[in-house]
């Protein structure tokens, strides 16, 4: 992951990728200085549009040690407003930060926040998951159809803030989408967290929690070498099926589970050997049915 740096020329500031012996807010005093310039300016604005303010905004994400703080309390205390939350979303997806992390994650959460705040933050964390697969805008979160991938974005150059992200930031992200996708009392929140849900798992399928048990999924025997698969599951996953007694395998992908009666997705299939058919999803045994060698 590149860094963003900030050089100084004629009292303006651009960013850009480091050279070789460029340095950063961390240890550059000139860097440092334009920083406490761009957190004054923002804090004393106290969130108004003026040209002053905008400059800040976007230069507040080439400041690694004081730009996260900044970035997570304007998360904080957002609005309504999409195109603040779009330029919030840029600056959250371009300097990834744990504190920034965090606030995303309690906003997301938050059911009293407004709703285009977490669907906002819901975004931004999509970034945070997968740093090259990140939306343009909130409202492009909406659009998404269950079951897609996510698509990549174009690539821009990103800057790690100074207290990095933690090990298991995936694995909270994925919760996120998980909890929020079963339980949230908001219908878009959760449709945007059901969609975010499976196109994560497309990406990182051992990270995504994933409850397996007896009644995750069933096999039902038809006739003949015929079978059928039932998914209970809210996504879709690889299920592996195995006929014993021989060497036939195969890997399924049954559509996530309906959430409408009758609560489970339904998927035929036929093997080429007579016999009892076991279904594994990540080496785990979830079901098994014989063949009941009954004509059709």
């Amino acid at each position: 992951m590149r860094a963003l740096v900030i050089r100084l020329a004629v009292g303006a500031f651009v960013l850009s990728t480091p050279a070789a012996g460029q340095t950063t807010e961390a240890s550059d005093t000139a860097a440092q200085r334009v920083c406490a310039g761009y957190v004054a300016t923002i804090t004393n604005n106290n969130g108004l549009a003026t040209p002053t303010l905008a400059n800040a905004r976007t230069g507040i994400r080439g400041c690694e040690v004081s730009g996260p703080p900044v970035i997570a309390r304007l998360w904080s205390f957002a609005g309504n407003n999409v195109a603040e939350l779009n330029r919030l979303l840029s600056l959250a997806e371009q300097l990834r930060d744990r504190r920034i992390l965090d606030t995303l994650v309690l906003v997301a959460r938050r059911q009293t926040a407004p709703e285009p705040v977490r669907i906002a933050a819901l975004s931004a964390l999509t970034g945070y998951f997968s740093p090259n697969r990140t939306f343009g805008s909130v409202n492009e979160l909406r659009l998404q159809v269950f079951g897609n991938p996510l698509s990549r974005a174009m690539h821009y150059d990103t800057l790690s803030g100074s207290v990095p992200l933690p090990a298991n930031a995936q694995s909270t992200i994925a919760t996120v989408f998980r909890d929020l996708a079963k339980t949230d009392p908001v219908p878009s929140v959760r449709q945007a967290a059901r969609f975010l849900r499976q196109a994560t798992y497309y990406i990182a399928p051992t990270i995504t929690p994933i409850n397996t048990n007896a009644s995750t999924v069933s096999l039902v025997y038809v006739c003949a070498n015929r079978f059928l698969l039932r998914n209970f599951l809210d996504i879709a996953v690889e299920i592996r099926l195995d006929v014993v007694g021989t060497t036939e395998t195969r890997k399924i992908y049954p559509e996530a589970a309906p959430t409408t009666s009758p609560g489970y997705s339904e998927m035929k299939f036929n093997t080429k050997n007579q016999g009892t058919v076991k279904a594994y999803f990540n080496q785990q045994l979830l079901a098994t049915r014989a063949n009941a060698n009954t004509p059709c």
